[in-house]
């Protein structure tokens, strides 16, 4: 009879911390071809020989640059960190938005597409250990749409962040006022309206004070409440906006 190797304990070793099937043979006492047999039955994608690719942490050197400071914002907005250690993904009906991801983070993983209520929406995903924990350490956070609060992102790069968080779950307006047209014909302005709904007050207050300091002005936006959907479901949920003009 073989010996029973628990399959999680399998995928922590093989896949989290990125050890071959020798290497885990080695520690389980037991010969490889039994661990690659193992990962098989518990449906765990076998590598190709050759090294461990290093994580994207290591293999990009991961610092703030304005490419990093994009994909954290979409990465806030629309991105998932799961519960699992290591595994990340972002959803959008945007596939640019997530090449454009691909190429921030010199992703290799392929854009796959999921049905939806409205169609279908492209997808990537990965594993990467050390990325993972970069952003957890930026203060992004699994299951983060109502606990997200203010990142480390440095001011210098507050720019390329809220654009990516805008791609990602905001709007941009532009539009010519003529309200007081009427009063003086020369009273005609070119506006910008960006307004950006996070389900986390305390993330838009964050984002609210990051614009005033950016803007070196006091009051260049408010944050108003506003009754939303929940995707999937007839019940109403509570959001905030962070409308800036």
């Amino acid at each position: 009879m073989g010996r029973l190797i628990d399959s999680e304990l399998l995928r922590r070793l093989y896949v989290d911390e990125g050890l071959s099937t020798v290497e885990i043979a080695t520690k389980l006492g037991c010969a490889d071809k039994t661990i690659l047999r193992r990962l098989r039955r518990a449906g765990i994608d076998i590598r190709s020989r050759g090294p461990v690719p290093r994580s994207r942490a290591e293999s990009i050197g991961i610092d703030w640059s304005p490419a990093i400071a994009y994909a954290v914002g979409l990465m806030a907005t629309d991105g998932n960190l799961s519960g699992r250690t290591g595994h990340l993904s972002l959803v959008s009906k945007d596939a640019d938005q997530i090449e454009t991801l691909r190429r921030c983070l010199h992703l290799e993983a392929p854009i796959a597409r999921v049905p939806s209520s409205t169609g279908f929406l492209h997808k990537v995903q990965w594993c990467d250990r050390g990325l993972y924990n970069w952003f957890r350490d930026v203060g992004l956070t699994p299951a983060k749409s109502r606990t997200i609060g203010p990142l480390t992102v440095p001011d210098e790069l507050f720019a390329d962040f809220f654009r990516g968080c805008i791609n990602g779950d905001g709007s941009v307006l532009v539009y010519i006022d003529k309200y007081h047209a009427a009063r003086r014909p020369h009273y005609v302005y070119e506006r910008l309206y960006v307004s950006f709904v996070s389900a986390s007050r305390r993330f838009l207050e964050w984002i609210q004070a990051s614009v005033r300091r950016s803007c070196r002005s006091r009051e260049p936006s408010r944050i108003v409440a506003a009754a939303g959907s929940c995707a999937g479901s007839f019940s109403r949920a509570t959001q905030s906006r962070v409308v800036v003009h």
